[in-house]
């Protein structure tokens, strides 16, 4: 599968995965916190996508080899040895989500993509071997998908994103309810 592809797909898995299973768990009350979304869209995306493309779970990624610092995403997908895409969360559905660190760690990661290779840090309970500690190399696309997925209250700052340049390759997804308490998301493509 090409990388271009693999994006397109993931973009499409995660309209999908929202628009006919998500919005009616968060409209049941069946997601009320943010661990709970990033659950449930693991499972959906486990669905979706096709099998060579990795998910991975607050995986830690150590840049610190490239001058960098530590990230722990809440999701990332990676095709064979490179990462497409890093999805960050928000759910605070009654609230006001912050944002500006998240936005950051898109901007940073993607001044990274040019570089080699940077490390999956994972731990490993291996009996026999008492490095519980594996690394996995992974190169970063130069055009990595960055997702960021917020709900919150209809006019939250985190929607609008004023006064912040948003990464290349960007997609946000907003989930708020609406005056007459339906449940709206919307999703953007930059």
């Amino acid at each position: 599968m090409r990388k271009c592809d693999a994006i397109n797909s993931i973009v499409l898995a995660i309209k999908n995965s929202f628009s006919n299973n998500l919005n009616e768990r968060i409209r049941n009350g069946y997601i009320n916190y943010e661990r709970q979304l990033q659950a449930e869209l693991f499972h959906h995306l486990k669905l979706e996508l096709a099998p060579d493309i990795d998910i991975w779970f607050e995986q830690v990624l150590n840049l610190k080899t490239t001058g960098g610092p530590i990230f722990t995403p809440d999701i990332i997908l990676s095709l064979n040895d490179m990462i497409i895409a890093v999805i960050e969360l928000k759910y605070l559905i009654f609230g006001n989500p912050t944002f500006k660190k998240d936005i950051k760690k898109f901007h940073r990661l993607n001044g990274y993509s040019k570089e080699k290779r940077v490390l999956f840090d994972t731990l490993v309970f291996d009996k026999e071997n008492e490095d519980l500690i594996w690394h996995h190399r992974f190169n970063i696309y130069d055009k990595f998908l960055s997702v960021f997925i917020v709900f919150g209250e209809k006019e939250c700052a985190a929607f609008k994103l004023k006064d912040i340049t948003k990464p290349p390759n960007f997609f946000h997804v907003c989930g708020y309810y609406s005056n007459n308490s339906q449940l709206k998301i919307d999703f953007k493509l930059s």
